[in-house]
């Protein structure tokens, strides 16, 4: 239900050895917590818990299909095609160390600006605040990712030399196919050096599409913007 905390990542499923034991639900409210519904929370309780720091979920709807979105703190952290959200989810959970996750309308605001960005401000992305919470490498790379002006890209080897480790092109290709906040941290910009597209974890046509959307609207305006 909105607004109740999960310690699943949104799509896993609830309950757990004590679901279909015979016992039923009490209008004091419920929990997961572990695999285990535990019943009757007492309402300090379950204020407590909506207190917890918690990472805030929402899925939005786009022209490449649906995109699960996650922030914590004000920031996002995560962002994925909806068919590949529950890896992203499992390894945030890794790294950041948070369990709990709840449903909001507008995370980060993330939700408003993927929106604007679809419907052709592309320089929207610039606006949502991140959080990167991978290796001190993947967050160099990611970072310089965000520095491809939209409607331009850039190959694995030239944001290896950008960040200063010009035999790194492996590597940096390696830190896209890991990268945790999809189209915020243009990823798809990264192309390979020979001209083709290269990879994409969310399929070659999506990441196609990407560019051709931003090629479209990168001279209209709003959309001329580019992350540094």
């Amino acid at each position: 239900a909105s607004g109740s905390a999960s310690t699943g990542a949104p799509g896993a499923r609830r309950g757990g050895p004590l679901s279909g034991s015979g016992q039923t639900s009490r209008p004091r409210g419920d929990y997961t917590c572990g695999g285990f519904t535990l019943w009757r929370i007492h309402p300090v309780a379950q204020r407590l818990i909506q207190e917890m720091p918690m990472f805030e979920v929402a899925e939005v709807e786009s022209p490449v299909g649906p995109l699960v979105l996650a922030a914590r703190e004000g920031r996002l952290c995560g962002l994925a095609f909806a068919d590949g959200w529950d890896g992203i989810a499992a390894r945030l959970s890794r790294r950041l160390g948070e369990k709990a996750w709840r449903p909001a309308p507008d995370p980060a605001g993330a939700v408003s600006a993927v929106d604007s960005y679809f419907s052709g401000d592309l320089s929207a992305l610039d606006r949502i605040p991140v959080e990167m919470c991978g290796t001190a490498f993947q967050d160099r790379a990611w970072s310089a990712m965000q520095g491809i002006p939209a409607g331009d890209v850039a190959s694995y080897g030239e944001l290896a030399f950008r960040i200063g480790l010009p035999r790194a092109g492996r590597a940096v290709g390696a830190a896209a196919g890991a990268n945790l906040i999809a189209i915020v941290v243009p990823c798809h910009r990264v192309v390979g050096s020979g001209g083709g597209l290269g990879g994409y974890g969310g399929g070659l046509e999506r990441k196609r599409w990407l560019l051709d959307h931003e090629q479209e609207h990168v001279g209209s305006g709003a959309g001329a913007g580019s992350r540094r």
